[in-house]
């Protein structure tokens, strides 16, 4: 039996971890080649964030608390947003405790633009997931019924060629250019220095 992502007819919805069998939740295209997250990493956004609280609250009280948290998370400095959400936090914790706890599970993690201060600049089309799921499923529509993978590099081969195939039918994200702000960004975040690319520019 294959075990290289998944088993029988579940293919592409079960994988082993160290081990019983689990739910593979990873996107379509993570699945397919093999790829994986740090341990503890979770995958969040803000616009998914502020489902999951208001999926705990009665439904007479959804709306307002979306329009809530969203003006929340649409302010543009890390400290106010985080200022704005920790006052939602303590005001879930008397009416909702599931609700609560929902705001606070990754919350940091749903700030990671406004820490890199480029919220105003990208959020439009980074504060979602949609641009990657988009991505993944378009990979996976030219790569799923390929089984039989030898080795990494042939993965690597195919979801490069996948991804120059679907490029030409991408939209630019809002903001596009803005983007070697975020570049920088995480360099400056990450530590990482600019003179590899240098070489590559004397090159």
């Amino acid at each position: 039996m294959r075990e290289n992502f998944t088993y029988g007819s579940m293919r592409g919805r079960w994988r082993r971890s160290d081990g019983p069998l689990e739910r593979d939740t990873r996107p379509k295209g993570e699945k397919r080649f093999g790829l994986t997250r740090p341990t503890g990493s979770p995958r969040q956004c803000p616009t998914l964030q502020r489902e999951n609280v208001v999926s705990y609250l009665p439904k007479s009280e959804q709306a307002s608390w979306r329009r809530r948290l969203q003006r929340a998370y649409d302010r543009p400095t890390y400290t106010e947003a985080k200022e704005a959400l920790t006052k939602l936090h303590r005001e879930l914790e008397d009416r909702n405790q599931s609700a609560a706890a929902s705001l606070a599970e990754g919350l940091e993690e749903t700030l990671t633009l406004h820490k890199l201060g480029v919220y105003e600049l990208l959020g439009a089309s980074f504060k979602t997931t949609n641009c990657l799921e988009s991505t993944n499923a378009l990979v996976e529509e030219r790569c799923a019924k390929v089984d039989a993978w030898k080795t990494s590099n042939q993965r690597h081969r195919w979801l490069a060629t996948a991804l120059l195939d679907i490029e030409p039918r991408l939209r630019r994200v809002k903001g596009h250019r803005h983007l070697p702000k975020l570049e920088a960004a995480l360099r400056r975040a990450l530590n990482i220095k600019d003179q590899p690319r240098r070489m590559e520019e004397a090159a």
